[in-house]
């Protein structure tokens, strides 16, 4: 058996031969087959809206990038397909109607030419809410909404909606009516139990984390807010508050000038400081706090914590060594003085300042080796000496910076030019502390020649096989036992993009999962030689000792011998003498020439 057999997938049989499988049907010929349910008696309008809610959204999950009417498509092709005589096409084409009010007139035309009668249900206006309640975790990062109706008979509009990095919707359906109190049972004592809303102004808050949903990309391919956005949206446009205007809107800011200035000088109240050493950094929370944690900027979560500190601050600050330094220690105390602010109890509070402590070493880590757009033109602007406190040298390299990156950006999408590089930063996942490589190779490599620059920079032995999975698709070396596309003729340029990312698994029985992100491409006056590594962390795992559980289990037996279980201490003997934190930069290039 060769070394490389681990990890094989199985030899597929030989697919046995008989009549030919029936043809899926169609997304409209499934909501066509469904619609029957419609006609039946009992069928009502919330049956109704939940059909064709689900249908089209569907359709707008499948939609691509640009496509500005999914769900009318779905409408019209459906239309198509219906025979003049078929009452469930005319159902199916009067439920779109009631969750897609801006297709109503072409629909109205589309039911006068079937000239079918239509179920009762189709005149049904939207049901009217009769209660709201909410419960919230302490923070108010996750928000669990329940609107309680009726009739036609009673259900739950319930909804779960994430603030952090949103708001998101997490979950969205019709439920029992009985659902909030099950649910107040079982969070009783982590959460706060369930209050009374006003009905229009939980709607109004839905229809926020609706359309905020509804606008990120790329969509979810399926569940719950996939299936009752448009139910959703139907129940809310006829019941929310009315949208604020903009001066409304204007004034309900989270954070007006005057009590910024309060919370300030609140904070610095308490420092030893001059308030100068710290001025900066304080803005940056206040910052974070009005921009991204909503309506009440003080309540930073954990899941908060952990945006601010390993990818906002990363991409989006620049700090001096002195800032950089501080900021962990600086962050809690805010945290804790701003959540004090808010009235959130002190055990709630030590569940967010253990979040800052757990990730501080994480946060220097990926400040350290982030290549946003805050830190390259940090870079950029120290090395030509330009005096950050004079605005008008900033502004003007600022200005050098953004037009050199929108021709960068014109040339990859032409394809790169002959000579031009690209830097990649390559993360073994699952892995902690991180280990990292960030290479800088020719612009034309093909996957199996990128193939051999992971197993270098890292440092594997390319003794198992190995997989790309890009836009849904498995590349591999060739071989007619497994169902790979061929790695050899597809370039980088082919399948990824600046600030986009492929998938690369090793070894498929432990199953070391790597992400490779194109960070920049390098014309050629600074691709400088390649190929080359100018960064990392840390030693590559050994081969074969079981994924990342069983390398997990060497660095405790290694950091804490005396605790580390008995198969820790079988592996720390297998390697004994191994360095988890070795890593040689120059090690690695000259790894790199000798196969490039």
């Amino acid at each position: 058996m060769s070394p490389k057999s681990r990890g094989r997938p199985v030899r597929r049989k030989a697919r046995r031969t008989g009549p030919p499988t029936t043809k899926p049907l169609t997304l409209e010929r499934q909501a066509l087959r469904e619609a029957r349910a419609l006609l039946h008696p009992d069928a009502n309008v919330v049956a109704a809206e939940l059909f064709a809610s689900f249908f089209l959204g569907q359709a707008w999950a499948r939609a691509e990038l640009g496509d500005r009417e999914p769900e009318l498509a779905l409408v019209r092709g459906v239309a198509e397909v219906v025979r003049r005589a078929d009452p469930a096409g005319a159902a199916a084409l009067a439920a779109f109607r009631l969750v897609l009010p801006e297709a109503a007139v072409e629909i109205d035309e589309l039911l006068d030419e079937l000239g079918q009668p239509l179920p009762d249900w189709a005149a049904a206006t939207t049901p009217a809410p009769t209660a709201a309640l909410l419960s919230e975790d302490p923070w108010g990062a996750r928000q669990n909404w329940f609107i309680h109706y009726d009739e036609p008979s009673p259900h739950v509009l319930m909804a779960s909606v994430m603030r952090p990095g949103g708001p998101e919707v997490d979950e969205l359906t019709i439920a029992l009516p009985e659902a909030p109190e099950r649910y107040e049972e079982i969070r009783a004592e982590t959460f706060s139990p369930l209050a009374d809303v006003p009905v229009g102004r939980a709607l109004a808050a839905l229809r926020e984390a609706v359309r905020s949903t509804g606008l990120m990309w790329p969509r979810p391919r399926s569940g719950t807010f996939v299936e009752n956005r448009l139910l959703a949206r139907r129940r809310i446009d006829a019941y929310a508050d009315p949208e604020p205007s903009l001066e409304e809107w204007l004034a309900e800011q989270p954070l007006p000038p005057e009590e910024r200035s309060r919370l300030r000088a609140a904070f610095l109240a308490e420092r030893t400081e001059a308030p100068e050493a710290i001025d900066f950094l304080v803005d940056v929370f206040l910052d974070y706090g009005a921009g991204y944690l909503g309506r009440e900027p003080l309540r930073w979560s954990p899941a908060d914590v952990i945006l601010f500190l390993l990818d906002y601050v990363p991409r989006k600050v620049v700090l001096d060594e002195g800032d950089l330094a501080q900021l962990p220690a600086l962050l809690a105390d805010w945290v804790r003085f701003a959540l004090a602010e808010s009235g959130v109890e002190p055990r709630w509070i030590e569940l967010v300042l253990a979040a800052v402590r757990e990730h501080t070493e994480e946060f220097f880590e990926t400040y350290e080796d982030a290549a946003g757009p805050a830190r390259q033109l940090l870079t950029r602007l120290t090395a030509e000496g330009v005096d950050l406190t004079d605005k008008d040298s900033v502004d003007a390299a600022v200005s050098r910076f953004n037009a050199e990156q929108l021709a960068r950006r014109a040339l990859a999408a032409s394809g790169p030019p002959p000579g031009a590089a690209y830097q990649l930063k390559i993360v073994l996942h699952d892995v902690r502390p991180r280990v990292w490589r960030r290479v800088v190779v020719p612009a034309d490599v093909t996957l199996d020649v990128l193939h051999e620059v992971v197993q270098v920079a890292m440092g594997w032995n390319d003794a198992h096989l190995h997989v790309w999975e890009i836009a849904g698709e498995r590349y591999g070396a060739s071989d007619p036992e497994w169902d790979v596309l061929e790695e050899r003729t597809v370039a980088i340029a082919d399948v990824c993009a600046e600030g986009e990312t492929l998938d690369y698994t090793y070894d498929l029985g432990d199953n070391w999962e790597h992400a490779i992100t194109v960070e920049r491409l390098l014309l050629p006056a600074e691709a400088g030689e390649v190929p080359r590594c100018e960064a990392g962390a840390r030693s590559c795992p050994p081969e074969d000792i079981g994924g990342a559980p069983g390398y997990a289990e060497l660095l405790d037996a290694l950091a804490k011998p005396g605790d580390a279980s008995e198969w820790g201490r079988e592996l720390a003997e297998i390697y004994d003498g191994f360095d988890p934190e070795r890593f040689d930069a120059q090690q690695v290039t000259r790894g790199l020439r000798a196969v490039l």
